[in-house]
C-alpha cells in the first residue's frame, strides 16, 4: 500500500484508478477488478493520542483506498495482490495535514514548535472534527464523482460469546 501525505497529491482520482491493469505472476497473466461496484469507497480513518500533558490530545486523519483484486485472464481465478502487481493497484494511505497557525506557535511556544515556521505542514488536529472537514476538502479537489468518502465509527455489541466490534459507516461527502 503506497504511502503519501496530502500536500505530495497531485492527480484527480477517477473511479477506474488501478483497474484493469495487467501483471504477470508465476507465467500467468493477471488483470486487477474491484469486487465492488460504483461508487468505490474511500475511507476516512482518524485516530488519536494522549500525551502526557493534562488535556493534550491529537488527532490524527488518514484517507485509505483499498487494494484491488486480480484475476487470471486464463483460469479465472482470484487471488490477492502480490509485489509484481501495480502499484496503482495496491491502494493507498493519504496522510491528512494542516498549517501551522499563529495560534499554535503562541499557546506552544515550548520545545515541540520550536525552529517551526507559521504555515509548515504539521499532521495533528486540535479535534476530530478538525479532521473531517480536511478529509472533505482533500476529497472533494481529488476526488471525481464515481467516489464516496465514509468515515467508520465502532460500536461495541454484545452477543452470547462475548462482546464484538462492528464498524458503522457514514457517508461524509459523494
Amino acid at each position: 500500500m503506497k504511502q503519501i501525505y496530502d500536500y505530495d497529491f497531485n492527480l484527480k482520482l477517477d473511479p477506474s484508478y488501478g483497474i484493469g491493469l495487467n501483471f504477470i505472476k508465476d507465467t500467468e497473466e493477471y488483470i486487477t477488478f474491484s469486487e465492488n461496484s460504483l461508487p468505490r469507497k474511500a475511507t476516512l480513518d482518524i485516530t488519536s493520542w494522549k500525551g502526557i500533558s493534562t488535556d493534550a490530545i491529537h488527532f490524527y486523519g488518514e484517507i485509505r483506498v483499498s487494494s484491488l483484486k486480480a484475476k487470471s485472464t486464463r483460469s479465472g481465478q482470484n487471488i490477492f495482490l502480490g509485489a509484481e502487481a501495480p502499484v496503482e493497484a495496491k491502494g493507498m494511505k493519504i496522510s491528512l495535514t494542516r498549517c501551522l497557525t499563529r495560534q499554535d506557535l503562541v499557546i506552544d511556544s515550548g520545545e515541540r514548535f520550536k525552529g517551526a515556521k507559521l504555515g509548515e505542514k504539521i499532521k495533528n488536529f486540535d479535534s476530530k472534527s478538525d479532521v473531517k472537514t480536511a478529509a472533505i476538502d482533500f476529497f472533494k479537489k481529488y476526488f471525481s464523482k464515481g467516489w464516496i468518502l465514509v468515515n467508520l465509527t465502532p460500536d461495541l455489541t454484545s452477543s452470547i460469546d462475548g462482546t464484538a466490534v462492528i464498524n458503522n459507516e457514514s457517508i461524509l461527502h459523494c
